[in-house]
């Protein structure tokens, strides 16, 4: 149980560093380039330089993430509260996704960072609750 949990945690880390650090850097047209998208021509609109700094924001944020289960990586079980809330946020997020779908319809380009936001903190809670309970 121990070895599933760290595996999922390192891999949900590397995702969120990797993820982050090409969007700080890269800003949508990073974001873009991981997903596959094209930007077109919506580089050239008035509100391009807010969205790309708001990406930005939430790249360094992601980033943050993935800094925070590499912290927690090898002592989950003494880290329980902190890990947790790495959860919540990462779930929050996916199902603040299925709000956006509800709203703009479904992006096909989000469908598996979705399913991961939705799917790896509730087996990795349970993982951890049954590390927690056999220590």
């Amino acid at each position: 149980m121990r070895l599933i949990l760290t595996a999922m945690t390192a891999l949900l880390a590397l995702i969120l560093l990797v993820a982050g650090s090409v969007v700080v850097l890269g800003g949508m047209a990073g974001f873009a380039e991981i997903v596959g998208a094209s930007l077109g021509n919506v580089t050239e609109s008035a509100g391009y330089p807010f969205v790309d700094n708001v990406m930005r924001f939430l790249g360094a944020v992601m980033f943050t993430l993935g800094l925070g289960f590499s912290y927690s990586l090898f002592d989950v079980q003494n880290k329980t509260v902190f890990f947790r809330f790495l959860l919540l946020a990462i779930f929050l997020c996916g199902l603040v996704r299925l709000f956006a779908w509800s709203q703009l319809g479904v992006v096909q380009a989000t469908i598996p960072s979705t399913a991961i936001e939705l799917i790896f903190p509730p087996l990795m809670y349970y993982f951890q609750s049954k590390l927690t309970a056999d220590t």
